[in-house]
């Protein structure tokens, strides 16, 4: 389950409801971001993934993996459209799905091959950029020097309800 970073809240509620433009560099701040699949240092959703604990509420960004000589880099995540329901089932919400297949080929052993548990999504790809929603993968494992990480297509899903 995916759940919204406190910055996420904040941006997607002054967005919607005062118009406020969306800040890759976080609420508040001055830098715009542009919603885009073909990505850009403040343009794009990308991934993040982290070991041993969760961003959690305040997107804690310091258990991301480490991206010096691992093979580890952000990577930008496209979303289908959404889709309603049209069941009578209030339980099921509205759902986007990433678009296509993510990879990462590990270089090295990613944080001394601790599990790989949590993922984040990031106004953009830079270090910077402000997370706005968080989650824990399905399965955590250690990635180690030659492995290879992937999530499938329609793997991430952002429910709505």
């Amino acid at each position: 389950m995916s759940q919204f970073t406190n910055e996420g809240e904040v941006q997607l509620l002054s967005y919607v409801l005062k118009g406020v433009t969306l800040k890759a560099d976080g609420f508040g701040g001055s830098t715009a971001f542009t919603p885009s699949d073909t990505g850009g240092a403040n343009q794009g959703v990308y991934i993040s993934l982290h070991h041993t604990a969760s961003p959690g509420e305040q997107g804690v960004v310091s258990n991301e993996v480490s991206t010096t000589a691992t093979g580890y880099s952000r990577k930008l995540v496209a979303f289908t459209a959404g889709t309603e329901s049209t069941s009578t089932d209030t339980a099921l919400g509205t759902v986007m799905s990433n678009s296509a297949q993510i990879s990462w080929t590990a270089s090295g052993d990613w944080n001394g091959s601790s599990n790989i548990t949590h993922f984040g999504l990031h106004f953009g790809s830079g270090a910077s950029n402000a997370m706005f929603m968080y989650g824990a993968l399905t399965v955590a494992k250690p990635v180690t020097n030659g492995d290879t990480v992937t999530i499938a297509a329609a793997d991430i899903d952002i429910t709505l309800k």
